[in-house]
């Protein structure tokens, strides 16, 4: 079953452009965090002292699946101090081992969304990468600027640890979460418009659940291949189901032996990865070969042009036909040349369209 896993990922990162990997309760799970369950579980106990009756309550949820539920009647109690109950959260939160999910940070992904609220995933960033993520959290301003960010990041969608106060765990805070644009906004860029790897979630997770609601509810069935999901082989038919809609290819595992096949099979993928990447000095890639390409193309369209032609629009159509090059002999569809160039340019929104369009209409009338 390992073998699934690796062969599943490779196939992903090849032919992603922009690969995203969404990560759920079960990564932080492999750190030795609680997961959803066990953390209101544990929250539960932590009233008991203040509030048996609500406690039990509590429990009765649990005991009938309505985990957000319990959360409320936690968030509800007036026998225990706010405060008291955010530092209980915290301390539930703060102690896990981030080398045992290093396999996830190694993934050649360009960033990382999270329904979890801890930090092991930057600390196994650092450890891998020997970079720092961007950090974006749910609650803070600035993560409405995490859909345009091009570097390392990674969004804590539901809250952080850091600000307890904004975590969103009950019932309540999931309906307000989904009228908030700037969370939607988010799903939106990320599920249309880049490759999500969803990873450590089963339809147990009310995060998750949650979330997939809100895609199939705002975009329904988008284009077919370009998210896959590796999920345990006893996950409801209804997940599954639900993601067969939104076109998102799902791998299922064995998990059992504490989802052994699926951390085997990422750091088979990982290490096969770094086999291929770190073969003899004449076979590796010159990190400036790509740029001494766009370069030169660039330079060839502006000596093939006129005088009268401003530089900016022969350097993007030497970017361009540099790209189509790169691409050849497959052809490059209008989305990802869009991506591509709003990458190489730093240009967002609408200026990239127009200005790509301009360009193509030169080289074909240019003959090129």
């Amino acid at each position: 079953m390992a073998e699934t896993v690796a062969s599943a990922l490779e196939r992903f990162f090849s032919t992603a452009t922009y690969p995203i990997v969404f990560a759920g309760a079960g990564v932080s799970a492999k750190a030795g965090l609680p997961a959803w369950r066990d953390l209101v579980e544990q929250l539960a106990e932590g009233l008991r002292r203040f509030d048996p009756l609500t406690t039990q309550q509590m429990l009765e949820c649990l005991r009938t699946g309505a985990l957000t539920l319990a959360a409320d009647y936690y968030k509800l109690s007036p026998k225990m101090l706010d405060g008291d109950k955010q530092k209980l959260l915290v301390n539930l939160l703060s102690t896990y081992d981030a080398s045992a999910i290093r396999g996830v940070a190694e993934l050649p992904a360009r960033g990382y969304l999270t329904t979890n609220f801890d930090r092991s995933i930057f600390d196994a960033i650092a450890a891998s990468r020997h970079v720092s993520a961007r950090d974006f959290k749910y609650g803070d301003s600035s993560f409405k600027q995490a859909h345009w960010e091009e570097s390392l990041f990674v969004a804590r969608i539901h809250g952080a640890v850091e600000m307890p106060q904004e975590i969103v765990l009950s019932e309540s805070q999931f309906k307000a979460l989904l009228t908030d644009d700037t969370y939607t906004d988010l799903l939106r860029v990320c599920f249309v418009h880049r490759n999500v790897l969803f990873l450590g979630f089963s339809f147990y997770d009310p995060a998750i659940r949650h979330v997939f609601e809100e895609l199939d509810r705002r975009f329904g069935s988008a284009s077919s291949g370009r998210h896959m999901a590796l999920l345990p082989s006893n996950t409801r038919s209804e997940f599954s189901q639900r993601g067969h809609r939104l076109n998102i290819e799902i791998v299922e595992y064995d998990s059992t032996d504490h989802h052994a096949a699926l951390w085997n099979g990422i750091a088979k993928f990982n290490a096969e990865r770094r086999s291929t990447t770190t073969g003899s000095v004449a076979s590796r890639v010159s990190p400036f070969d790509f740029t001494k390409r766009y370069l030169a193309a660039c330079y060839a369209r502006a000596k093939s042009q006129s005088s009268a032609t401003p530089l900016r629009e022969a350097v993007v159509e030497g970017i361009i036909s540099a790209i189509a090059q790169e691409a050849a002999p497959h052809a490059i569809s209008r989305p990802n040349l869009l991506d591509k160039v709003r990458q190489t340019l730093g240009v967002r929104g609408y200026e990239v369209e127009v200005t790509v369009d301009a360009a193509i209409r030169a080289l074909v009338d240019a003959g090129l």
